[in-house]
């Protein structure tokens, strides 16, 4: 069953943009009782070090609280990857929803 009713694409950082930092992070997302959102817990990351997954939890942290679940999914539990990726062509759409719950999210690398 499809949980994601609607989920809103977070932005690309703009600090990792400006550090050319990339990364697939996983979330595993705890619906209550009513499916709305209880808690967002990074349950995955390409790279390990806190301080680039926490550059990244904020924004997806955003994104999923201002998302919808189908109610026949109140309490359990929702995971969603996340690719953040730099060097996208200027005329690349930036984010994409692929299937099953996985989130492209592209950036443009910035001009020195």
């Amino acid at each position: 069953m499809m949980c994601v009713k609607r989920l809103l694409v977070p932005r690309y950082p703009a600090v990792a943009q400006s550090a050319r930092l990339s990364i697939d992070i996983s979330a595993a997302i705890t619906l209550s009782s009513d499916g709305k959102v209880e808690s967002v817990v990074i349950a995955d990351a390409s790279d390990s070090r806190p301080t680039i997954k926490d550059i990244f939890l904020l924004t997806i942290e955003q994104s999923i609280r201002s998302s919808e679940f189908e109610p026949a999914c109140a309490q359990k539990t929702v995971r969603i990857i996340y690719s953040f990726r730099m060097d996208a062509a200027p005329d690349v759409t930036a984010s994409w929803f692929g299937y099953p719950n996985r989130i492209e999210v592209w950036a443009v690398t910035p001009r020195l």
